[in-house]
């Protein structure tokens, strides 16, 4: 599945262009991620997202949000990414994914307008805006792109997650790109 459902409609639908801008949207964020990984020579899981960041000249530093530790997950600042040293070794490595993806994905509104740099500590399905949307998206191909996925397709949901160094809810994220909320429910459920 992608960011937005595709339906067949017997008639011109107004929101049509929007569902098309999407998958285009989509496509593009995958061609990014695709090339990534390849210039990255990543062929394994867990992708090495901290190494990865560094190699687009990212500072990496585990920051305590003091009072804001409980809604902050993450800042990126110029060439520096702060992620909450609160949270666990896999919820790192998704705050920096999903931060790098703004970066990569927005690096033009990323430093004009300071509020795109917080990543607000929400559940994914609550994210809003399209940034935040297309930098979880961008996330959930980087850390389990499809092609690393279709190799371990026969291991249960909480193996998978192990395997990529992801959070259960970020794989069930992935998972619900992939094969729609009731495909994944059917085949790790």
């Amino acid at each position: 599945m992608s960011l937005s459902q595709s339906y067949y409609l017997p008639f011109p639908h107004p929101l049509a262009k929007v569902f098309t801008l999407m998958n285009e949207v989509e496509t593009h964020i995958i061609d990014h991620v695709d090339r990534i990984l390849k210039d990255n020579y990543v062929v394994a899981p867990p992708v090495a997202i901290d190494e990865l960041a560094g190699n687009y000249n990212f500072e990496l530093i585990q920051a305590d949000f003091k009072d804001y530790a409980n809604k902050i997950a993450g800042f990126i600042d110029a060439d520096t990414i702060y992620i909450n040293k609160i949270d666990s070794k896999d919820r790192q490595a998704v705050n920096i994914a999903i931060l790098l993806g703004r970066y990569i994905l927005n690096k033009d509104k990323i430093t004009s307008d300071g509020s795109l740099n917080i990543l607000r500590r929400i559940p994914l399905g609550e994210m809003e805006t399209p940034i935040e949307k297309e930098s979880v998206f961008f996330a959930a191909h980087l850390l389990i792109p499809e092609s690393l996925l279709e190799k371990y397709k026969n291991e249960s949901a909480h193996t998978l997650a192990k395997i990529f160094g992801v959070p259960d809810d970020f794989l069930g994220y992935r998972l619900h790109l992939e094969f729609g909320h009731e495909g994944a429910q059917k085949k790790y459920a």
